[in-house]
């Protein structure tokens, strides 16, 4: 297994206007890969592209995962990781 480095946020942004704050979290953060999690209706809505559009502007690497389960088990997460 690949070596990886997983950091929780500090703090966490929600409601209007939120993503708006997205550029500066990646900056401060000097993230460089990010996961983004949803689920399938959020992102067939086209909230998701909000945020992905974003994450393109900040050029950095994303991957959407949105085929979780609700309340996944530990199992569940490790075939995300």
């Amino acid at each position: 297994m690949e070596n990886y480095k997983i950091k929780i946020p500090s703090s966490v942004f929600g409601g209007k206007g939120s993503s708006g704050k997205l550029k500066d979290i990646v900056a401060k953060e000097h993230a460089a890969d990010i996961l983004v999690f949803t689920d399938k209706g959020v992102r067939d809505s086209g909230v998701t592209k909000i945020v992905t559009d974003v994450l393109d502007n900040c050029h950095v690497h994303y991957n959407v995962i949105d085929d979780l389960i609700p309340e996944p088990s530990a199992e569940d997460v490790q075939k995300v990781v």
